[in-house]
């Protein structure tokens, strides 16, 4: 609700919610979509090309790239769909790093002796 108020000064509303979202991407996009008319209102007509990088936090990159495609305000010019299809590959190098090597951190982690 900070983000839709006027307390914080406009150019710290993105700052804001991507910081949240780090830490909590669902709850994060949750409030994107659901705010989404009235931060593009204050942030300007470009903030649907870069809100659906808060995708790239989600570990579940299946369920990512589901939510980037259904999201129709960055489809709409040329410019957002460049930005849809770069972080649709961003979401993919995630998902295929951490299918690799979280294993591998795994196994080394069971390795170590307790303490």
């Amino acid at each position: 609700a900070l983000a839709l108020g006027d307390e914080l000064p406009t150019p710290l509303v993105g700052a804001v919610i991507g910081t949240v979202s780090a830490e909590h991407p669902e709850l994060g996009w949750d409030f994107v979509r659901a705010n989404f008319p009235a931060l593009q209102a204050r942030l300007g007509p470009t903030y649907a090309n870069s809100a659906p990088f808060i995708l790239s936090n989600l570990t579940d990159g299946a369920r990512a790239l589901q939510l980037l495609g259904d999201f129709t305000p960055v489809y709409q010019t040329p410019g957002g769909r460049i930005q849809a299809a770069r972080i649709g590959e961003i979401i993919a190098v995630n998902t295929e790093l951490r299918e690799r090597l979280l294993p591998q951190v795994d196994a080394w982690v069971r390795s170590r002796p307790a303490k």
